[in-house]
């Protein structure tokens, strides 16, 4: 049995609710610092609470309960040390506290890694820049639109409010400049536009034991094994074949990769959370091997380097940009597209597993400034072609996001390299002008060849 004390206000005013097993023992304590709402947690924290772990679950400041203004990712360290100094204070602590967090709850928990015996962040969303923009500076446009206009400058959800927004005006992401697109939604978000302007401040590394959740289809998975390589205390990955949401990719769904590895969440982080208060939390990095029931223990033992064939030119013209999709569905609809050059390989004589970062280099000619936007495919006999990764680069040298996948034998690899990557991306003009800024669209003629492809293998 669970006791439930709720509308608690911690001295510097913010709202939570402690859920703990009952009695008058000491337990160790779970926090959770959320903009998401502290309601949404309370089923979880009754799973924990009955495997004898407390959980006090608060709303950031500004957000649902808690009074103040919320500035995305300014102030959760000092919020989060305040929090965890309060709940050592409490008679039903045993003095031992993890910060929990997924998407920007896990930033929360980073935050508070100084006040803390341990931290749990699951598909990390790190910072403003590190969300709004790729590695190489490309923006990211419809993800941004969505979690602004659903979370940000407001103390509630706009629950599904950009997907309604669309469906009215299928063409509203087209909008120029993309700096006004709320004007646009019919949207005061006064923070939009200057989410893009953001610095990356950078990370610094902790010393508490760390575990670091990485989803496989989680657009954030390389800055979670970034985190994990950078941190100096005890830090184990699991990257797994989770969304965002954490949420497995089934095989049911319009074609979706099958994947086998259906080990939940919880399992996980039971596990190392029993390590964590055994003394003996585990440095090491596991990584699920799609299409197999293997895991892998590390990334990138080796390359190979595999010959495509295919050359060719194309008009990148963002008024009909290349379009793009999220997860690993199935994109044989866009094969008859002309504004893209394919080259592709030999169907696989044998298996072959990769388990890194592929690599692709290519000859390209362009008229004017762009971006060389580049997809990865998975052909198979049946005629299906599975996305496997795609990235954005400003040059003909480009590296995709992890994969972690084995090709079966008499699959093919299908490189794609067009101009745009839209809507997940911002379409660049193909001008000098900024593409959050530019109101003018040119057409860009491309040509390539001499396209290579490098994956790291086990």
């Amino acid at each position: 049995m669970t006791v439930m004390r709720g509308g608690l206000v911690t001295p510097d005013g913010l709202a939570c609710d402690v859920v703990r097993p009952s009695g008058t023992a000491r337990h160790p304590v779970m926090v959770i610092r959320t903009p998401y709402g502290k309601a949404r947690h309370l089923a979880e924290a009754h799973g924990w609470a009955r495997r004898g772990i407390a959980v006090v679950v608060q709303d950031v400041r500004g957000r649902h309960e808690s009074p103040g203004h919320w500035r995305p990712y300014t102030g959760e360290d000092v919020d989060g040390a305040a929090l965890a100094g309060w709940v050592r204070e409490q008679p039903w602590c045993d003095g031992r506290v993890i910060a929990y967090g997924s998407s920007y709850a896990a930033f929360c928990a980073l935050e508070t890694a100084g006040a803390v015996d341990g931290v749990i962040a699951a598909v990390p969303a790190l910072g403003l820049a590190e969300t709004t923009r790729e590695r190489g500076g490309a923006p990211r446009l419809y993800s941004h639109a969505w979690w602004w206009s659903t979370y940000a400058d407001c103390r509630t959800d706009r629950a599904g409010l950009l997907d309604l927004r669309l469906a009215a005006d299928p063409a509203a992401l087209a909008h120029l400049p993309v700096t006004t697109l709320p004007e646009r939604l019919g949207l005061h978000l006064p923070g939009f536009a200057g989410a893009w302007r953001a610095p990356h401040t950078g990370r610094p590394p902790g010393d508490v034991p760390l575990l670091c959740l990485a989803g496989l289809y989680d657009p954030f998975l390389d800055a979670a094994i970034d985190l994990w390589r950078g941190w100096t205390g005890p830090a184990e990955l699991v990257a797994g074949p989770w969304q965002h949401d954490l949420g497995l990719v089934h095989r049911e769904r319009n074609g979706d990769l099958p994947l086998r590895h259906r080990r939940p969440v919880a399992a996980v982080v039971t596990g190392w959370i029993s390590a964590l208060l055994a003394g003996e939390p585990p440095s090491r990095a596991r990584v699920a091997v799609e299409s197999t029931e293997q895991w892998a223990p590390a990334f990138g033992a080796g390359t190979i380097e595999l010959p495509l064939e295919g050359s060719g030119a194309f008009v990148a013209d963002p008024a009909d940009p290349f379009p793009s999709r999220m997860g690993p569905v199935d994109v044989a609809e866009l094969a008859s597209r002309t504004d893209a050059v394919v080259a592709r390989g030999e169907p696989l004589a044998e298996p072959l597993t990769a388990v890194g970062r592929p690599r692709v280099r290519f000859h390209g000619d362009r008229r004017g400034p762009g971006h060389w936007a580049v997809r990865l495919t998975e052909e198979r006999p049946d005629g299906s072609m599975i996305q496997l990764g795609h990235a954005i680069g400003e040059d003909s040298d480009v590296t995709l996001p992890t994969l972690s996948h084995c090709l079966p034998a008499g699959s093919r690899l299908r490189v794609e390299i067009a101009g745009h990557h839209f809507p997940l991306h911002v379409r660049h003009p193909h001008t000098d002008d900024d593409p959050l800024t530019a109101t003018v669209l040119s057409r860009s003629p491309r040509e390539v060849d001499e396209v290579r492809l490098t994956l790291e293998i086990p």
